[in-house]
């Protein structure tokens, strides 16, 4: 669960509408420190091979699905070999946000 200005949002069901778009391979979303409103959500997206996707495309469709405050505020695009997975091969979500969403406060 993400708790994102007080209610609660499960990233499944946001990674569900992202996977309807016919371009995206594979979709993630996270919980992302924000100061103002806890979290907010972040999607990481793999487009399918030969698709070309934007940031901004992916929000509009989200926004046609989902309620406004399950729409991720943030969204990157990677490619599958980008992705923190573990020895058997999955995905590390807990590894999501430190990898494609750092804090800039954060040192490195």
């Amino acid at each position: 669960m993400v708790k994102t200005g007080g209610i609660n949002v499960a990233p499944v069901e946001v990674e569900e509408v992202l996977m309807t778009h016919p371009g995206v391979q594979l979709a993630f979303v996270t919980g992302v420190p924000d100061p103002v409103r806890d979290e907010v959500l972040a999607a990481v997206v793999v487009p399918k091979p030969g698709v070309t996707l934007t940031e901004s495309e992916l929000t509009a469709f989200c926004r046609e699905a989902l309620a406004a405050y399950k729409v991720p505020k943030l969204v990157r695009l990677a490619a599958e070999h980008e992705l923190p997975l573990t020895t058997t091969g999955k995905v590390q979500k807990n590894r999501l946000a430190a990898t494609f969403f750092p804090d800039p406060k954060r040192p490195s």
